[in-house]
């Protein structure tokens, strides 16, 4: 079997191959959603400003403008048009969000159970469609894994800072991952003070 550092660049060989195969292909994002958050994106890098109906930005992808934050900032420190990096980023982040499963599912089993897991997850499921479009979900299902993990490791030095930084970038990417984290974290909570 191919040890730790090995299994995390096959899947992620793997899962961005198979997320940006659309994109590449098409040249064009997957997801009809794409559209409203290329659009704003492109209207926060002009303008600067992110407010709520401001100048031809539509009321509901502006309440959760993390990935649209993401895209702009990237998109003005990389000199590339918001379509061009947004197409390439958001598959690259759903292949991160693969990674953070892996590693989620390593704490929990064995680092087998992990690798093909994720493997199945990232190559055989509806996950490759979804994580492979421009949507917040894409943007946020990363650092919803991501927080998970660190809820594990949240006694550890700098895991409660992550989380806490993982935590307010989903708060401001997307409602109903972020209601998942807390019924989650809920759950944690109330199990722990049952074990222990």
């Amino acid at each position: 079997m191919f040890k730790e550092k090995q299994q995390i660049f096959i899947i992620i060989i793997f899962a961005f191959i198979f997320r940006i195969y659309f994109t590449i292909v098409t040249e064009n994002p997957v997801s009809t959603d794409a559209w409203p958050l290329i659009k704003n994106s492109e209207i926060l890098s002009k303008e600067g400003n992110i407010f709520i109906g401001y100048k031809g930005m539509d009321d509901y992808n502006t309440n959760w403008p993390g990935s649209i934050i993401f895209s702009s900032f990237l998109s003005k420190t990389l000199s590339v048009s918001e379509l061009e990096i947004m197409r390439i980023i958001f598959p690259l982040i759903g292949t991160l969000s693969i990674v953070a499963f892996y590693l989620i599912i390593r704490r929990l089993t064995s680092s087998k159970v992990a690798f093909f897991s994720a493997l199945f997850l990232s190559l055989f499921s509806y996950n490759v469609f979804f994580t492979s479009g421009i949507t917040k979900e894409t943007y946020s299902l990363t650092l919803f894994y991501a927080s998970i993990f660190c809820i594990y490791f949240i006694n550890k030095k700098n895991f409660g800072l992550l989380f806490i930084i993982f935590y307010s970038g989903l708060l401001i990417s997307h409602h109903f991952t972020l209601i998942n984290l807390l019924i989650i974290i809920l759950f944690f909570t109330i199990t722990y003070y049952i074990i222990y």
